[in-house]
């Protein structure tokens, strides 16, 4: 029944409900031709017991009489008797005193039943030598009945009648009755699928075309399917999931847009060797490259990473891919399209699947050369900061030395005023009152 999948509904469907009509159509026929053999049977059996009874015993009499004439009489006048083929009366001799044929009177029976057709040849072989009065059968598998009587004396009368015609008239009888029977099942079909495919396939068409609609982009799609059956909660649940779809789409939309405006650069990794782009946010053209270019392969990422990063990179990221932890921040030098060297700042997580093994890597990629640009300028300027502030306290330190040793010389040359006499040229006197506010 696949192949009914290839149609649509509003197709598949009437399809279905005429194969179902023409299956019930054809097992109506064979039960009613069934019925009707059985009748037809039943009413020629019963027909031909009444009239071979009486040709029994006016045969009987006949014979009695010895009147050879009147039984040949009685028995062709068989053949006035509709449906009856053959007709035989045969004697103890094997002869056949009597047929419907006088070609066959005085024949032998043997030779008679040997010019028969095959199937009525073997049923009249098989009848047995003893048997009932009256008896009448039907062989398998025949379109006849055989019947045999015991005629007084010693003699048996064997009929052969056909049911063919009779059921044939029947069939023909009841054929009116058959094509009311035919007619209504195929009205009854085209009920069902009309019906079907206003209260169904019409709703099952607005529903595919809606999902057509969500598939080729427009986030607006519903199928707003009226009722409360199953298609109805279908199509509640395909709303339900175009509107999430369609918050889900503005999400990314807007985050897009911060990423776009922002100077950071979103990048997947395939776990492969070279770790082959297979996303990149679209402001990687700030750098120059060409989005297409790095998502076909055709510049592997590990290319465009300094030979000088690239094997300390290389082994944290092995470590990370065998060991974790899965979340990890890298800086290097990435070559940009116009062959400047950027410093790159790397945040990575890694996707693992059921089996622990990585299967994506996930990273955002963030330009920190004027950070690290800055941070050298930095590192300079502290140096030569460092260096002249070593300068000044070796200045420092000598100027401090000459000052004490002048006051040194100061208070000797004091000294040896107050030794002489003499008035103090040097007045030291701020020395104590430093020394004062210093405690």
């Amino acid at each position: 029944m696949n192949w009914l999948l290839r149609f649509p509904v509003r197709w598949a469907l009437p399809i279905v409900l005429l194969l179902l009509s023409l299956l019930a159509i054809i097992w109506l026929h064979l039960l009613q031709r069934h019925e009707y053999a059985l009748a037809v049977e039943n009413d020629e059996t019963m027909r031909l017991k009444e009239r071979l009874a009486i040709e029994q015993t006016r045969l009987e009499m006949q014979l009695g009489l010895n009147n050879r004439l009147q039984v040949r009489r009685i028995v062709s006048s068989l053949g006035l008797r509709r449906d009856l083929m053959h007709a035989w009366l045969i004697s103890p001799e094997g002869r056949v005193v009597a047929s419907l044929s006088r070609l066959e009177i005085d024949e032998p029976w043997e030779k008679i039943r040997a010019r028969l057709p095959a199937p009525l040849a073997a049923a009249l072989a098989s009848l047995p030598a003893e048997a009932p009065a009256l008896d009448l059968s039907r062989p398998a598998s025949a379109d006849f009945l055989l019947g045999k009587i015991n005629v007084r004396p010693d003699h048996r009368l064997v009929v052969v009648s056909d049911l063919a015609a009779p059921l044939s008239r029947r069939l023909a009888s009841g054929r009116s009755e058959l094509a009311l029977q035919i007619g209504a099942f195929l009205l009854f079909a085209l009920m069902v699928g009309v019906l079907l495919h206003l209260i169904w396939a019409k709703r099952m068409q607005r529903l595919l075309h809606a999902a057509q609609r969500l598939g080729a982009g427009d986030f607006t799609a519903r199928a707003a399917l009226p009722g409360a059956d199953e298609l109805a909660n279908i199509g509640a649940a395909f709303d339900t999931m175009a509107q999430r779809v369609a918050q889900q789409q503005e999400e990314i939309r807007r985050l897009a847009t911060l990423i776009e405006q922002s100077p950071l650069v979103a990048i997947i990794w395939r776990n492969e060797p070279g770790w082959p782009v297979a996303f990149v946010s679209d402001n990687i053209v700030r750098w120059g490259f060409d989005k297409r270019a790095l998502l076909s392969g055709a510049i592997p990422y590990a290319d465009l990473i300094h030979p000088d990063d690239l094997p300390m990179i290389a082994a944290d990221v092995e470590q990370h891919l065998a060991q974790g932890p899965d979340r990890y921040v890298q800086e290097y030098r990435l070559r940009d399209a116009f062959g400047h060297w950027r410093w790159i700042e790397d945040h990575t997580w890694l996707l693992r699947d059921e089996k622990g093994q990585v299967s994506t890597i996930q990273g955002v990629l963030l330009d920190i050369s004027a950070r690290r640009e800055a941070e050298e300028a930095l590192h300079h300027q502290a140096a030569e900061l460092a260096e002249r502030n070593a300068e000044l306290e070796r200045f420092a330190a000598a100027a401090t030395g000459r000052e004490e040793e002048m006051i040194r010389l100061k208070r000797e040359i004091n000294a040896l005023c107050r030794e002489f006499g003499r008035p103090e040229p040097f007045d030291l006197g701020w020395l104590e009152t430093e020394r004062e506010a210093r405690r």
